[in-house]
Order: structure tokens, then C-alpha cells, then sequence
């Protein structure tokens, strides 16, 4: 029978050919193959070694990892990979793409104009869009105006209601 010492950094005994085949199976004397190993049993060992952590080949090959399908399946509602949701994402993603593709033509476009001279095209765009600020900048202001008058309402009408309260509750 084989003495028993413990396995440290120079590994298990050379002298048993038994040994031998288990070592180069990946485990010591017995120990099972890597295959029928547990995660935790190897952190064991490895501690027992001196390792501090597991190699990346042996994140990769470790039997516990899961695919890609099965990690889908196990996080599907954190993933959110629905066939409705995926529809909705590409449909955003159409949007977003057309918007870039409009920004980097009028931006080319306006760039180009700066090299070549003016663009009778790119100065009626323009003046479009500004058009278009002026607009949206005037129903902002109207609104705010608005806004503001509603308000100056509410005071007076506040203002009197505790005219009358004060002047009924003086009267009685």
C-alpha cells in the first residue's frame, strides 16, 4: 500500500503506475477524471494546490458551464429575446439607422456646400428648417404666454375669495 502524503505543489507520489494513469487523467490518487468531477471538488483541490483561481481553459471545458441555448432558456426574462420584443427592437433600430442616414446627408451635404459654394437645394433646407424653429419657437412662447395669464387668473380670483372670507367673517 502506497503511503499516504498529502498533495501539495510537487503533486502525488511518481512511483505507482496507478498514480501515474490518474494523473495524467487530470486528477491523484483517487480522485475521479475531470469528466466526473464536481465545480466545487475542484476548487477544492485547487486550494489544497496552491491555486488561487481556475485557468481559462478550465472555465472553458468545465462540464457545469452552460450553452448559449440553456442560458437562454434559464434567463429569458432577464434577457428579454422574445419574438415580439426582437421585432420591436429591429423596428427601432430601422428608425434610428434611417434618422443617422438623414443627419449624415444633410451634414455631407452642408459640408460639401462649404467646399463647393452654395447649394440652391441646401440654402431652401435650410431656410425650411429655420422656418420650421421660428414656428415651433412662437407656439413655445404663446403657450408659455398663456400659461402665464391662467395663472395671473388664479391669483386674482384667489385674491378675492379671501377678500370675501376675511370681509364676511369681519361682518359677522
Amino acid at each position: 500500500m502506497a503511503s499516504k502524503r498529502p498533495i501539495g505543489p510537487a503533486g502525488p507520489p511518481k512511483d505507482d503506475a496507478k498514480q501515474n494513469a490518474a494523473t495524467a487523467a487530470g486528477g491523484a490518487q483517487g480522485v475521479p477524471a475531470p469528466a466526473q468531477r464536481s465545480a466545487a471538488f475542484d476548487a477544492v483541490l485547487r486550494m489544497q494546490l496552491g491555486q488561487d483561481c481556475r485557468t481559462i481553459n478550465d472555465k472553458i471545458n468545465d462540464s457545469n458551464r452552460p450553452t448559449w441555448d440553456q442560458y437562454k432558456k434559464d434567463n429569458e426574462d432577464r434577457l428579454n429575446l422574445t419574438g415580439a420584443d426582437q421585432k420591436k427592437m429591429m423596428a427601432y433600430r430601422a428608425e434610428l439607422d434611417a434618422e443617422r442616414a438623414r443627419k449624415l446627408a444633410r451634414a455631407s451635404k452642408t459640408h460639401a456646400s462649404l467646399r463647393d459654394g452654395s447649394d440652391d437645394d441646401d440654402a431652401s433646407a435650410d431656410s425650411d428648417d429655420r422656418k420650421k424653429r421660428k414656428r415651433k419657437r412662437e407656439k413655445k412662447k404663446l403657450k408659455k404666454e398663456a400659461k402665464k395669464k391662467a395663472r395671473k387668473l388664479l391669483k386674482k380670483e384667489k385674491k378675492k375669495r379671501k377678500q370675501r372670507s376675511s370681509s364676511s367673517s369681519s361682518g359677522s
